[in-house]
């Protein structure tokens, strides 16, 4: 008989595309998984995998079991949740993940009163950029995500946080250092330092400055690469409201911070879930904690979209 663990096993592979990666996901050796990818291979009689290499292929039947299992997987999750709802909606195990340019910088502010508001949850956390969210979402691998919302996604659900301002960070030395705001059609003409592909940050970033996919400039890995970049003088970067706050009471000299007007633009924070998940009124009541402990919220912000 198959085992959920194996499907488990292969719904990762499938994802990461890449054997030493989906063990590490998976908590297990990569031989280990290996050994229950062949196992489920001769329990189907059938090659799931092709074997071209260096890349990772799914065969034709090895993407609709993948596509099934995943839905299988996340009914099997849900039946968990909602037998632990049914004890306590408030006490269990949540996987929560949060894009990287967000994490280090809203967590120091939520998480003590997260502590102290709900005791009996355990929250296990891991940092996703928003594309890989969206999939480990939708396959039952979390169960929920903090991030800057996308458009809609069929069969997940979301709720409003706050709305986070951009403020444009400057080297110290540079000629707008001494003035506090700056016009967002302004910028275009500055050398701006992008995260790499694949963070909602630098979408965003291009969509307010109107560059294209192609803009050739440094990209970082971090926003604290961009905050080391800007200091020594290379351009100029978008950085959240929140990352500001942190930077400053850092002690941050090298970098002046500029209001963004006409428009000001801003990203929507939010956590999001699947479409009748038992957990999702845990979500909900994570979003008020968060609300609590926020800055106020600022009016008048232009929320820029992605996908």
């Amino acid at each position: 008989m198959l085992s959920l663990k194996q499907l488990h096993y292969l719904v990762v592979l499938a994802q990461t595309q890449h054997f030493g990666r989906a063990a590490e996901l998976c908590y297990v050796s990569q031989p280990t998984l290996s050994g229950q990818i062949k196992k489920l291979e001769q329990q189907l009689g059938a090659r799931l995998l092709e074997s071209s290499k260096p890349k990772l292929l799914l065969t034709p039947l090895g993407h609709q079991v993948v596509q099934r299992a995943q839905a299988l997987i996340t009914q099997v999750r849900d039946i968990e949740l909602l037998a632990g709802q049914s004890i306590d909606p408030l006490q269990g195990k949540l996987r929560l993940a949060i894009i990287p340019s967000l994490a280090a910088y809203i967590l120091p502010v939520i998480s003590q009163v997260v502590v102290q508001q709900l005791p009996a949850l355990q929250v296990e956390l891991v940092e996703l950029q928003t594309h890989q969210l969206i999939a480990q979402l939708q396959t039952g691998l979390i169960d929920g995500g903090l991030l800057a919302l996308p458009k809609d996604t069929p069969g997940l659900r979301s709720v409003e946080l706050w709305v986070e301002h951009f403020v444009l960070a400057v080297p110290a030395t540079h000629e707008w250092a001494q003035r506090t705001r700056i016009a967002s059609q302004d910028i275009h003409d500055q050398n701006l330092l992008l995260l790499e592909d694949g963070h909602c940050l630098a979408e965003q970033s291009r969509r307010l400055c109107g560059l294209s996919d192609t803009y050739n400039a440094f990209k970082g890995t971090s926003l604290e690469t961009l905050r080391h970049m800007v200091r020594m003088g290379y351009g100029v970067t978008l950085v959240p409201q929140l990352t500001q706050q942190l930077w400053q009471q850092q002690g941050e000299q090298g970098i002046k911070f500029l209001s963004i007007t006409d428009p000001t633009p801003g990203r929507q924070l939010g956590f999001l879930g699947r479409q009748g998940s038992a957990i999702w009124p845990l979500i909900k009541r994570l979003n008020d904690i968060a609300q609590s402990v926020l800055p106020y919220q600022q009016q008048g912000a232009n929320v820029i979209a992605f996908d």
